[in-house]
């Protein structure tokens, strides 16, 4: 918890202006001073791009599994 003192990431799903979903990364970390909470300042990270690239990374490595497989076969 923030609270405590503990940085945090989180991911959640974002909607942006015209209704369209999109995967966030919110960073958080408290701002202490003698112990007690100031606030607290974060980022937000747009993960669209990064998610695509793991996707299609996995689906890379699915299709060599595949032709792998399909090699030993024939």
């Amino acid at each position: 918890m923030i609270a405590d003192g503990l940085r945090q990431s989180n991911e959640y799903t974002f909607v942006n202006r015209d209704g369209i979903r999109f995967p966030v990364l919110l960073k958080s970390a408290p701002r202490l001073k003698n112990g007690e909470l100031l606030g607290i300042s974060g980022i937000a990270v747009d993960m669209t791009e990064q998610k695509d690239l793991v996707r299609r990374l996995q689906e890379n490595q699915r299709l060599v599994a595949i032709g792998a497989t399909a090699g030993m076969v024939g």
